[in-house]
């Protein structure tokens, strides 16, 4: 035989010295599924008038139990570590309070057995004369024990033949993986080989934990891979932090995460406005080859890797105003080149 033992962790409760009769509920969770064969209940309520109450304990399959009403005479106070046990040898109703020590309740624990044990059970406790006196439930502790059933250990109702856990209860049966073991007891529900305790995505396969913001949500889980406050649905550099969005050139492709883009105005009047040729995102590509051509085809400006600092000037003079050809190969290897016109003026 098994047992499994609870403490309530919703108490201590008040229970009102003033004011209408009032019911008052704690409970504990069962987990082991056990068929029950003995159910002990142990409570402590001190109360300055202790005949006022009326204790029930009710199962999760919603079998209740009396475990004590109006008992203890006028004046009497208090349960105190009360156990209630079909087996003891003094029922409650034969009892004086404060009631201390194992009696039998007043209804019959047996009632529970045959049942199984795993849910909520819960503690009533009413004061049926709520004014005037009061007190605390200040523990409720379950003790239930039996048997597993041999056919079903885990007491889901599926045979444990065909239970992909049969030790831990999954009605459902569910198995995200596919992998026959289901997702209750599977430590790897995704089946990407990453245990669900250290992956960042344990419902999503994605065996190389990429997390672009390291926030601990993988990229493939996460809706802000950039963490940049816009969704990935909408961003425009996914993996860039960019919360402006801007895109200079409207292509859809945010101005952070893309190529080089290659201004077409250049003025070296000293305004601070053009004065030097930009191409945005230079920064990003220090191996990138850039000339520029007058109309003739002589090359007046040339470099690999480009700072945003030339000004127009060739050997020292500034250029006249007009057109002049650009091209630029954008990682050093031909892959992409960009070629066009700089209008030049002051």
């Amino acid at each position: 035989m098994e047992c499994d033992i609870q403490t309530s962790s919703e108490t201590p409760v008040t229970i009102a010295d003033s004011g209408e009769d009032a019911t008052y509920t704690v409970s504990v969770d069962i987990q082991e599924v056990l068929i029950i064969s003995d159910v002990n209940v142990t409570i402590t309520i001190p109360h300055t008038w202790v005949s006022d109450l009326d204790v029930f304990i009710t199962s999760p399959t919603g079998v209740t139990v009396e475990l004590s009403t109006g008992n203890g005479a006028i004046f009497a106070q208090d349960y105190i570590d009360t156990t209630f046990d079909q087996d003891a040898s003094i029922p409650i109703t034969g009892a004086s309070a404060p009631f201390t020590g194992t009696f039998i309740p007043e209804g019959d624990l047996n009632d529970f057995n045959g049942d199984f044990s795993a849910g909520t059970w819960t503690l009533t406790v009413t004061d049926t004369f709520g004014a005037l006196d009061g007190g605390t439930i200040e523990e409720f502790t379950l003790e239930v024990c039996g048997t597993r059933d041999p056919n079903d250990i885990d007491g889901d109702t599926i045979q444990n033949d065909d239970d992909n856990c049969p030790e831990t209860a999954n009605t459902d049966q569910a198995d995200l993986d596919n992998d026959g073991i289901g997702d209750v007891c599977d430590e790897d529900i995704d089946g990407d080989g990453v245990l669900n305790a250290v992956d960042n995505c344990p419902t999503t396969p994605n065996p190389d934990q990429a997390d672009n913001d390291m926030d601990g949500l993988g990229d493939i889980c996460d809706d802000d891979d950039d963490n940049d406050g816009v969704l990935d649905i909408d961003d425009n550099c996914q993996f860039d932090v960019n919360p402006d969005q801007k895109d200079v050139n409207g292509n859809g492709i945010g101005d952070v995460c893309d190529g080089l883009i290659v201004n077409d105005v250049l003025t070296p009047n000293g305004d601070g406005i053009n004065d030097t040729w930009i191409i945005i995102n230079a920064d990003r590509f220090p191996n990138a080859s850039v000339k520029v051509f007058n109309r003739w085809g002589r090359e007046v400006f040339s470099t690999r890797g480009y700072n945003n600092d030339w000004n127009g000037t060739y050997s020292g003079d500034t250029l006249p105003t007009g057109s002049y050809y650009y091209q630029v190969d954008q990682n050093g290897d031909g892959t992409v080149v960009l070629t066009g016109w700089i209008y030049l003026t002051l």
